[in-house]
């Protein structure tokens, strides 16, 4: 035998000695169940624990950067003290701080970067530890592309600080957009793995029709990545002239200048609308059969200008109806234009009538404040009051009063007086409190006297002798029960405070609905400081002397320089804008824990102060969107993303160095036009059109969702392009072409009013329907004051006279409106004027109880 050969055997001989135990022991394995089940759950073991030292390695790995966030955040309160105090002493040395602490904010912006990276890693990681044991092979490589991105970004978190150092807005741009396909892909990738692993769980557990549900869903996802369409970036497009809104023109005017109602619109109105909206299956709330024959048109006024809205956008008659020519259309939104636009207001003109309605919790809250001199505020304890359809609280027809409403205040009463007037004074505001009700007299040698100035200021005119006498009976019968004097007087105030004359409003005017000096005082205070009237007031009214032109004036400029009339800017903005809701899209602590009750009473705080402070200094309502100054704390100025401010106390702060302006850059404003977690312009442009210039859009078409399900699948689309898609629709045109543009112009804010400028490119240009081009919050604020401040007149006054009245408007005060605005913009749009302004009115110095039978006497005028 060749030597060669004995090698070969021997190397043989060798590696079967080699591979004996492994083969040896999976023979055995295979030969004995329990040894094989052995294995498998050793190998099981060996993968677990192979699964807890990557998960140990991540859980370090986020220590660690959680703990270097947490030394960068030290960093930054130390430097912020070391320029503060640089910048108190003068020191030369604040520039050079100053510039550390932006470095330093960057570089923990950076860091969260990163964390938040980290943990999309991890969890990509562990969808792709399922995906291999589901044996899902294509879902492990698309995931493993992902991650490999995922990885790519993280490296390039140390370019963007630099950018961010050097404000190189370019290369920051170029991050975003990296940033931004990777979430496009993470979102389609993720959800198409979730249906991989649904299909395999389903299949596990023999849910086969599941499963198949499942597969179609999946190859029509797959389907719709492989469709190059799907990549294609919408083209903007306006669509052509037959779905643009109607733009009437001098000779349509003309066309129509002769028709009557009867003969030439109710008739094509009867038959272009009586398909949809007569008879008992009338939808929505048109119907052509009641609205043409109550004249005058006006009667139903909200219902005729949505008509006119619908008709002008083309939107009715609706697509799938017969269409109707352009000429026709054309003539009667002429027609109907220029009827409410013409007609004499001034000869349906009335006081229009206030009816009874209880205290709301704020008004009772303030009067118990007044009347005891203390405040205690029993009436937090109440249900939230209810908004009427004109937006406000103190609006009667909201105001109800049931059973339970007055077993409230009964408890409320109690607590008022037993909290402000203790027995046995404990504090100097309950001494201050006892001096305020007994004045002169501190051992109640005259309690009628006391009882009888207490109800009187309680019930906001004089007691009479038959208000007075069983109170003072009460009293007695108190004090024959043994109690002493003071407890006596405090069950009589108790029963005060439960009297009907105590818990509502209520007037009885002359024939000629004028009102008496006591009932205009109530009016007035509780508009200016939604509170009773002070004894100034009172003593005017007792003369007769409070309607007089300048006492009036004089009076109002009193009550504006009190801190009580601050409730204009607590109440009234804050109901007015939707502010006030704000607690209730308050994001989760838990995942947030920066939302905090203190910041989302400072985000309140900043809009009604600003209101407040457009009143005290007597500035026009320009001022409400271009202001270069707000109301902050360090806490809300931190949320801005502004320094130098401290303490928790609201002050007065300059924009100058700010992009932000007026109440559309307010953090309150633009929580409440977001969803959670992502801010809306199709929201915040309809709050502007709607809440703020009062022209809102017609309501879309029935079952239209802000996109349709075509364009929300488009993962590769921004926000911006899906809207522009869905805008080139031509039923959804003529709305979004004056939404949208509104609304992209904030697109600098987050969700809840945070901007920080070159961390995140946003396009913020928009195109108005008239062609204004708008940038930002700056370019909106500036287009709205040039173009659309008469609106914002007419909006302020119609609700700010609605508030004042304490009643949703009728028609019949189109004229008082008409004439609030005309003047208004005579005296420069001075919110302090519009109040004197609307306090001289008809309406507001007279409660004409007739109006009601009027207006329901109008269908047969």
């Amino acid at each position: 035998m060749s030597l060669p050969h004995q090698l070969l055997i021997v190397l043989t001989l060798a590696l079967t000695v080699i591979a004996t135990p492994a083969q040896v022991r999976s023979q055995e394995a295979a030969e004995n169940p329990w040894l094989e089940e052995l294995d498998e759950r050793l190998q099981e073991a060996k993968q677990r624990a192979s699964e807890l030292d990557r998960r140990r390695t991540q859980v370090h790995r986020r220590i660690e950067l959680l703990s270097e966030i947490r030394r960068a955040a030290i960093q930054i309160i130390r430097l912020e003290r070391q320029l503060e105090a640089a910048e108190e002493s003068g020191s030369e040395n604040a520039e050079a701080l100053e510039d550390q602490l932006r470095r330093a904010e960057i570089d923990v912006e950076c860091k969260e970067e990163r964390l938040d990276l980290f943990n999309r890693q991890a969890e990509l990681t562990e969808l792709q530890q399922e995906l291999r044991h589901a044996e899902q092979d294509d879902g492990v490589q698309e995931v493993t592309e992902l991650l490999q991105q995922l990885a790519e970004l993280i490296e390039s978190i140390d370019g963007q600080q630099q950018a961010r150092e050097n404000e190189d807005e370019e290369r920051l741009e170029r991050f975003e957009r990296q940033r931004e396909t990777f979430e496009r892909a993470a979102d389609h990738i993720g959800a198409i793995a979730e249906l991989r692993l649904g299909i395999f769980w389903a299949e596990e557990e023999d849910a086969y029709e599941e499963a198949e549900e499942l597969e179609r869903e999946l190859k029509e996802r797959l389907k719709e990545r492989s469709n190059p369409d799907r990549t294609e970036k919408p083209a903007a497009k306006i669509p052509d002239a037959s779905f643009q809104p109607v733009k009437l023109r001098d000779e349509d005017f003309a066309n129509v200048k002769d028709w009557t109602f009867a003969d030439h619109v109710a008739p094509q109105l009867r038959t272009l609308c009586a398909e949809c909206h007569s008879g008992k299956e009338s939808r929505g709330s048109f119907n052509v059969d009641t609205l043409v024959s109550q004249l005058p048109l006006v009667v139903n006024g909200e219902h005729w200008n949505n008509a006119i809205q619908q008709i002008k956008v083309r939107s009715m008659p609706p697509a799938d109806a017969e269409p109707i020519p352009d000429a026709q259309r054309r003539e009667l939104l002429a027609w109907l234009t220029a009827y409410f636009r013409d007609f004499d207001y001034q000869s349906i003109d009335r006081p229009g009538n206030e009816p009874a309605r209880r205290l709301t919790r704020q008004q009772y809250n303030h009067t118990v404040r007044d009347l005891l001199g203390a405040d205690v505020r029993p009436a937090d304890r109440f249900p939230a009051d209810m908004s009427a359809s004109s937006g406000f609280r103190n609006s009667a027809n909201s105001l109800f009063f049931q059973p339970i409403t007055l077993e409230r205040f009964v408890g409320a009463a109690e607590f008022a007086v037993d909290s402000a007037l203790p027995l046995i004074p404990k504090t100097a505001e309950h001494k201050q409190a006892w001096q305020h009700l007994l004045q002169n007299d501190p051992t109640l040698r005259s309690p009628e006297s006391v009882i009888k100035r207490f109800a009187s200021r309680a019930f906001r005119r004089p007691v009479s002798e038959e208000q007075l006498r069983p109170l003072l009976n009460h009293y007695q019968t108190k004090r024959q029960q043994s109690q002493q004097p003071r407890q006596a007087l405090r069950d009589v105030l108790k029963v005060i405070l439960i009297s009907p004359n105590f818990l509502f409003h209520s007037e009885q005017p002359a024939d000629d609905g004028t009102l008496s000096g006591y009932e205009f005082a109530s009016r007035l205070s509780y508009f200016l400081w939604a509170s009773m009237p002070d004894d100034e007031l009172l003593s005017l009214a007792e003369q007769g002397r409070l309607t007089d032109p300048k006492i009036l004036a004089q009076q109002v400029d009193r009550m504006l320089d009190d801190p009580r009339s601050k409730t204009l800017g607590t109440l009234f903005a804050a109901q007015w804008l939707g502010t006030d809701h704000l607690d209730r899209v308050r994001p989760d602590q838990i995942d947030n824990p920066w939302a905090t009750d203190s910041l989302v009473a400072a985000m309140k705080s900043e809009t009604a102060m600003l209101f407040s402070d457009l009143i005290a200094n007597d500035l026009p309502m320009e001022r409400l969107l271009d202001a270069d100054f707000t109301f902050l704390n360090e806490e809300l100025a931190k949320h801005y993303g502004m320094r130098d401010v401290m303490g928790s106390a609201m002050r007065k702060v300059s924009l100058t160095e700010s992009s932000r302006r007026g109440l559309l850059g307010h953090g309150s404003v633009l929580a409440i036009t977001s969803f959670p977690g992502r801010a809306s312009p199709v929201v915040r442009g309809n709050w502007i059109l709607s809440t703020l210039l009062g022209t809102p859009p017609p309501p879309p078409p029935p079952n239209v969702s802000e996109f349709d399900e075509r364009i929300a699948d488009r993962d590769n689309l921004s926000q911006r392009e899906k809207l522009q898609l869905h805008r080139n629709n031509p039923n959804c045109y003529a709305c979004h072409s004056q939404i949208d543009p509104l609304g992209f112009s904030l697109s600098q804010f987050d969700w809840y009013g945070r901007y920080r400028p070159g961390r995140r490119h946003q396009d913020t240009k928009g195109t108005l329907p008239d062609g204004t081009v708008v940038d930002g919050l700056a370019g909106l604020s500036k287009a709205i004051n040039e173009t659309r401040l008469n609106d914002l007149n007419r909006q302020l006054t119609t609700k700010m006279l609605s508030y004042a009245l304490g009643r949703q408007l009728e028609y019949y005060d189109e004229a008082t409106i008409r004439s609030l605005v005309a003047d208004l913009e005579n005296k420069q749009y001075r919110i302090r004027s519009l109040i004197h302004l609307i306090v001289q009115t008809e309406c507001f110095q007279k409660n004409d109880q007739r109006s009601e039978l009027l207006a329901d006497q109008a269908s047969i005028r």
